[in-house]
């Protein structure tokens, strides 16, 4: 008796204007895909009107309000009814407990209009409906609660054996990088170092520690490589098998093989480089056997002035053709030259004379003969 009797019926008007908002609200939170945006919004822009038109009128004009209000009421009702129908036909989740409030709160908005209209001798039932809306939405949260405990409970499991296997495969993968007999780098887009693994410390005397304090890779890389290696990677984006000098510690060059490819981000940015530093030592130094095992060979078998084989190579490569012309029985024919007159050409004209009158007839020779020789001072053999 104390309290004005008008602001608590507007109060009580106000809650029947946005009661059906905030349950639309609830409704959008379980099915998104149902219940549109619109249907929310508009009914806030009805909820709203009538709230102003409640507020700033006096009690009787706001209760000539409700008819209207009851007819949008309803119509939302339909409009909700027809969005619920395919999350039960479709049996969404929860459906049962959404279409059991769903009927309570259709039946109550119903008979209360009846209600209020004289046409159903029911008395009010509000405090009932209430509870039994809260009843089914409170086995619902429990239910949903219990679902969503299961779900964490199987997420949070799943998320540690995914954490345990990406430990397993970062230890796997960590010790390959620090096994291999291999270099391998990460280094920034500036050039700068940022992982590399022990194999450094073998190929350039470095730590891993100690190179990555380094701020460009000039110190690392031979003067006469650097503009080389830093135009493919400009022109290409990254390089394979690029064959250079480092710099070690001690000042000495290593031979390498040196592959670097582009190192992205998740957005697919590129933040470095990547890749791989191969000590070749071995092999330029094997290459460079087999060439001073040419240079020996050719000193042994081939004659410094005249350029033709010696006497040792034509025995062994004469018969190798013998024995060819006898297995495909082709002819093979062997000349015996003989320059006359040689010694009076080195009487007369000196030994360097003689020395260039051997060479050009060798080279005469050399043209049309397959192999050939030249044995005494003024005599010359070939295979035809």
């Amino acid at each position: 008796p104390e309290t004005a009797w008008a602001p608590l019926l507007k109060l009580e008007y106000l809650t029947f204007f946005w009661a059906l908002f905030f349950y639309i609200g609830f409704m959008r939170a379980v099915y998104p895909n149902e219940y549109r945006p619109w249907l929310q919004k508009s009914n806030a822009v009805v909820a709203t009107l009538f709230s102003v038109l409640v507020l700033f009128t006096d009690t009787l004009t706001g209760s000539r309000l409700i008819p209207t209000y009851q007819a949008v009421h309803f119509a939302y009702l339909l409009a909700l009814f027809a969005c619920l129908v395919p999350g039960i036909y479709h049996r969404r989740p929860y459906y049962l407990y959404i279409a059991a409030a769903s009927i309570i709160v259709a039946s109550f908005n119903l008979l209360e209009i009846l209600r209020l209209e004289r046409f159903s001798p029911i008395e009010n039932l509000s405090h009932i409906v209430f509870l039994a809306f809260i009843f089914v939405h409170a086995v619902m949260m429990s239910h949903r609660s219990a679902d969503t405990y299961r779900q964490v409970s199987r997420l949070s499991d799943e998320l540690e054996a995914r954490n345990l296997a990406l430990q397993e495969s970062e230890q796997k993968y960590r010790s390959l990088f620090e096994d291999s007999f291999d270099t391998i780098f990460i280094i920034s887009n500036s050039g700068r170092i940022l992982d590399v693994n022990q194999a450094c410390l073998q190929l350039l005397g470095y730590t891993p520690r100690e190179l990555r304090q380094l701020d460009k890779l000039d110190v690392l890389i031979a003067k006469e490589d650097q503009e080389r290696f830093y135009r493919e990677i400009v022109e290409f984006g990254s390089v394979v098998d690029f064959q250079g000098e480092l710099v070690h510690r001690e000042k000495r060059k290593v031979p390498v093989l040196v592959t670097a490819t582009p190192r992205l981000n998740e957005n697919g940015g590129q933040v470095g480089y990547q890749g791989y530093v191969r000590n070749i030592s071995d092999r330029v130094e094997a290459r460079q056997l087999r060439q001073r095992t040419k240079q020996l060979e050719v000193i042994a078998t081939v004659d410094p002035l005249t350029r033709a084989f010696n006497r040792r190579y034509f025995l062994q490569a004469a018969d190798t053709e013998r024995s060819r012309a006898l297995r495909n029985k082709t002819p093979l024919s062997l000349i015996l030259l003989d320059i006359d007159h040689f010694k009076a050409i080195n009487d007369e004209y000196g030994h360097l004379a003689g020395d260039e009158v051997l060479a050009a007839v060798a080279r005469r020779v050399h043209k049309d003969c397959l192999l050939y020789t030249s044995d005494a001072a003024d005599e010359m053999s070939e295979v035809v």
